[in-house]
């Protein structure tokens, strides 16, 4: 009879444990969570809330965004945040004037008031002047107050010719960006200037067409 015999390998545990160790491990990729909030399935939110770079909330149809409890927003250089501006309650406002020069003096002029607590924005400024023969109105001005500096707006005459009546005509109609105050320092006023202090008939008409905004608080708004 034939015999057949079988020979046992014996391999040490320690070879088994050693090459398991050399095995390296590769973690496990990185894969972006897209978090979807339904009405019907909310995505509840405790706590404070970290967020970096851009943050979207796209909307389809109606509907608005809420958030409730307060919310702390900060921007920097490389990521700004636009917030809109609140325009302050705009007042439509003018004021005309006539006022004329009497005799002896060389300047004439007519004091306004601007209600308390108000910031005048003067828009557009127009005057019609008439000089009587060998008079010239030479200059009109716009004085007033504005963030506590008395102010001076100077406007240079266009002559136009001559009326009817043999009085010389100047106009000046001038679109521009003042401001005026309600401060007590300096009565708004239009002033006009002439080249003589003798004599009567020269006047003047005048307009201020603008807009009030609330100055109750400082600083002023510059609107």
């Amino acid at each position: 009879m034939r015999m057949i015999k079988f020979a046992v390998l014996g391999v040490p545990l320690a070879l088994f444990v050693a090459t398991a160790s050399n095995v390296a491990h590769t973690a496990p990729a990185e894969h972006t969570v897209r978090v979807i909030n339904t009405a019907t399935e909310p995505v509840p939110v405790t706590d404070a809330v970290n967020l970096a770079g851009a943050m979207q909330a796209p909307r389809s149809g109606a509907g608005t965004v809420g958030v409730s409890g307060p919310l702390a927003m900060a921007s920097s250089q490389n990521s700004l945040l636009f917030a809109p501006i609140i325009q302050p309650v705009r007042q439509v406002f003018s004021k005309r004037f006539f006022f004329s020069f009497v005799d002896g003096d060389a300047t004439a002029g007519e004091t306004f008031t601007i209600p308390a607590g108000k910031r005048f924005i003067v828009e557009h400024f127009s005057a019609d002047v008439q000089a009587t023969p060998r008079h010239r109105v030479w200059r009109l001005s716009v004085v007033g107050t504005a963030d506590g500096e008395t102010i001076s707006h100077l406007f240079a005459l266009t002559r136009n010719g001559t009326s009817h009546v043999g009085t010389t005509i100047y106009t000046v109609s001038q679109s521009v960006r003042m401001y005026l105050d309600s401060e007590p320092l300096s009565a708004p006023s239009v002033v006009a200037d002439r080249s003589t202090t003798s004599g009567v008939g020269d006047a003047v008409v005048a307009s201020l067409t603008g807009y009030l905004v609330d100055c109750a608080a400082a600083p002023c708004p510059i609107q």
